[in-house]
């Protein structure tokens, strides 16, 4: 919104063309940086925010909009919610497409008190602009009573919702009681995302459309009355751990194409009743070391006899700062026949690439057995560290990019012990 405004300055006849955007983006410029312990200081850029956004949305001669996307850091403190319905509301009357609504930190985590943004389903009732929304995003907020049905059932082109790091709660107080059924029923919704939620302890999915869902729990109960078109599937948290999850996991187990779940190097191994995914070309596993760091990754070897026509495979790993561990490295004939005998794997990709000796361990136990393996992909790079002073943040980006520099040195002396014919991209 800023550059769009400074631009109209070039020339006179240009000085009102930013009333007439349609993509309305009011992230606040210094997001990172907010994170004050004192009231007065956030309290100012809170009022400075608010004026912005009034003046944007007040001069804005668009008839519809294509995007309005609200992203501010609550941080607890007192706010004026009547701001927040007003802009909702303007949004709504310009029949806007996307709507998000993000309240987070850089943490992502909800601060639930009394001062807390309740996304009520009066707000959202506008019978013109309901109807033209196509995407929905709302994060770091409380969610009262039934504001999900009511959005599937009267956003008729709805195709994809975001919920995440929400808390679910029946009536407009965070103190009452929370609501723990949540009923996903579309026939346009293709993208579906419930991540890091509280008080949901079951949710009910009929989506005949639905081609991507995105889910992180642990004690949630998910039943799945008709996904027929659900391809791809992303489950972090621990859900799946519990076999009576991955009973009903199993039943559209043999229609994904890609997959994505997290795994603990603390679990001793996979459930008994672990499905097959005979259908699934791309895993992504984000892979949580154990506390010893002493870590065996062909412990994820059954993950990839369970996907018979995998093509691709990426593994997330957490790094470990200034430590080496002795890897313990057992490879048994089962594990080298298994891999030996999967005709499809040709590119594995480390993401978070530390260069620890587990991970070298594995790149050269695939290079060496894979028979169709032609691609190694080291990723050296993490997550942007945050802080609370732009200092701060500064100096934990110098240090974790002069960790990248030796993970990137280490992925080189890896890329001349595998066996040519074997293409190596360090990123």
């Amino acid at each position: 919104m800023k550059s769009a405004v400074t631009t109209s300055l070039v020339s006179k006849r240009w000085r009102y063309i930013w009333t007439n955007l349609v993509h309305l983006d009011f992230e606040h410029p210094d997001f990172h940086l907010i994170r004050c312990p004192f009231p007065r200081p956030f309290d100012y850029k809170r009022d400075r925010y608010c004026k912005w956004v009034n003046k944007v949305m007040t001069g804005n001669r668009a008839s519809h909009l294509s995007t309005f996307r609200i992203h501010f850091p609550l941080n607890g403190r007192r706010w004026n919610t009547a701001h927040i319905d007003k802009w909702i509301a303007m949004a709504l009357s310009k029949n806007v497409s996307n709507l998000e609504l993000n309240l987070s930190h850089d943490t992502g985590f909800c601060i639930t008190n009394k001062y807390t943004y309740i996304i009520r389903q009066d707000v959202l009732s506008n019978n013109n602009g309901i109807t033209t929304l196509k995407t929905i995003h709302l994060e770091a907020l409380v969610v009262e009573g039934d504001v999900v049905e009511h959005v599937l059932s009267n956003c008729l082109n709805l195709d994809r919702l975001t919920v995440k790091n929400c808390e679910f709660y029946l009536c407009g107080s965070v103190w009452t009681f929370p609501k723990t059924q949540v009923v996903v029923a579309s026939s346009k919704l293709k993208h579906l995302e419930l991540y890091g939620c509280a008080n949901i302890k079951s949710i009910q999915i009929s989506a005949p459309n639905l081609t991507w869902f995105k889910f992180m729990g642990v004690d949630t109960k998910i039943q799945y009355t008709s996904v027929p078109a659900l391809v791809n599937v992303t489950f972090e948290g621990g859900y799946w751990y519990h076999e009576h999850k991955l009973n009903v996991f199993s039943k559209f187990s043999n229609q994904l194409v890609q997959l994505s779940l997290s795994w603990s190097l603390q679990e001793k191994s996979l459930p008994t009743k672990f499905p097959s995914f005979p259908n699934v070309k791309q895993l992504e596993i984000y892979v949580m070391l154990s506390d010893n760091g002493k870590d065996n990754l062909l412990a994820l070897i059954p993950f990839i006899k369970a996907c018979p026509v995998l093509h691709t495979l990426k593994l997330k790993l957490l790094p470990i700062y200034g430590i080496s561990w002795p890897a313990k490295f057992v490879q048994s004939d089962v594990e080298i026949e298994t891999i030996r005998a999967h005709k499809h794997l040709s590119v594995v990709e480390f993401a978070r690439f530390s260069g620890t000796e587990s991970e070298a361990n594995l790149a050269l136990f695939l290079a060496e057995h894979a028979p169709m393996l032609n691609k190694f992909i080291f990723d050296p790079h993490q997550p942007q560290a945050g802080g609370n002073t732009h200092m701060h943040v500064e100096f934990a980006n110098m240090i974790l990019y002069e960790h990248i520099s030796l993970w990137r040195r280490k992925a080189e002396d890896l890329a001349k012990r595998i066996r040519g014919g074997v293409d190596v991209v360090i990123l």
